[in-house]
């Protein structure tokens, strides 16, 4: 079995593969991590550090993520708690607007070459970003 979510992202029975060479595992698929109390998935913020994932291209993950914890949900650890998507995919956008500012500022002249992705997020932290104030129904 072998789906592919746009140009370069396939679920396939390993777990979710991007550019034929980064793999993140099915059993993976369930880290969280907490975010000023709130239990965020920790690849759906991880994922906008990498150099090739940007707005274009982070609905095509979102996606392959989703459909591939729905595919694997049998190997859901027991203990694991649903993180809060409506929280992730906003902290997610705000981590991709700041490098979007970044990489717009960054001029070729003045950096050729490879992106390094310490120096996009190196002027921020954890308290730059914030949760959605928003009251669930």
């Amino acid at each position: 079995m072998k789906v592919k979510f746009g140009e370069n992202i396939v679920v396939n029975y390993d777990g979710i593969l991007i550019n034929d060479n980064y793999l993140i595992e099915f059993s993976r698929l369930w880290e969280t991590r907490d975010f000023d109390g709130v239990l965020l998935w920790d690849w759906m913020l991880h994922i906008t550090e990498k150099e090739w994932v940007n707005s274009t291209n982070i609905g095509d993950f979102n996606t392959a993520f989703f459909f591939a914890q729905d595919l694997f949900i049998k190997n859901k650890p027991l203990h694991i708690i649903d993180a809060s998507t409506l929280q992730t995919i906003y902290i997610q956008q705000q981590k991709l607007h700041a490098k979007d500012a970044f990489l717009a500022k960054r001029s070729e002249a003045e950096r050729p070459g490879v992106i390094n992705v310490v120096d996009i997020f190196e002027d921020y932290n954890e308290n730059d970003f914030e949760l959605l104030k928003v009251e669930l129904f």
